[in-house]
Order: structure tokens, then C-alpha cells, then sequence
């Protein structure tokens, strides 16, 4: 997914995405960690947009392990997925064993706390 024009990319990754294709989890997952920086932050919509337990727990390791920082765009993709009270629990739960203030803060920007 790599063109000249940087919107080019993330807009394949969102329709990809939207697809919901059993093999969109992985080639997001790749694009994702072979990005640098605020790109890395790019992927983690698209990858809600699945709707997969698969990125979905990804979604939830990069808030439980990676800087503040992509933790809240992490949080920010999660929040379309809150609709589902199970989820809603699992992600408050790994805020909170996370005990980073500038996470929860995302996470109750995110979720209208």
C-alpha cells in the first residue's frame, strides 16, 4: 500500500477495512508496524472497521502496551466498537490495569466520561 500521495494508502486501508475480508486483519497488521511514527495511528480505524476479534485484541495490546500516545488512537478506533457492552467492559478493564493517566484521559474523551 505504498504511493506517492500519502492518502492514497489509508484510504485502501479503509476500504479494506470495510470489507471485512478474513485476510484484511493481517495485511492491516503488517502496514501498520511497518509504519513510523503518527503513521503507525493511521491503521488503527481501518482496522476497527473489521470488526474482528482479531483486531480488536490487537487494538486492545497496542492500549495496554504501546506509548500514550497510540494507546489513544487505539482507544479512538475502539470507541465504534462500544456499542457491544462485553467489549465496552473489556476495553474500560484495560485502561484501568494500564494505570496511565494520560490513557485514561483518552479513553474518557473517547468514550464520554
Amino acid at each position: 500500500m505504498k504511493h506517492p500521495d500519502s492518502d492514497v494508502p489509508l484510504e485502501a486501508a479503509l476500504a479494506l477495512g470495510e470489507s471485512r475480508h478474513p485476510r484484511a486483519v493481517p495485511v492491516l497488521k503488517e502496514q501498520r508496524e511497518s509504519m513510523m511514527g503518527k503513521g503507525r495511528d493511521r491503521y488503527c480505524l481501518p482496522l476497527a472497521l473489521t470488526r474482528s476479534e482479531e483486531a480488536f485484541d490487537y487494538l486492545l495490546e497496542i492500549v495496554r502496551a504501546e506509548p500514550a500516545a497510540r494507546s489513544a488512537a487505539a482507544l479512538n478506533a475502539l470507541a465504534i466498537l462500544a456499542a457491544d457492552d462485553a467489549r465496552k467492559q473489556v476495553i474500560a478493564g484495560v485502561v484501568e490495569s494500564r494505570g496511565d493517566s494520560m490513557v485514561r484521559q483518552a479513553y474518557a474523551a473517547e468514550f464520554n466520561l
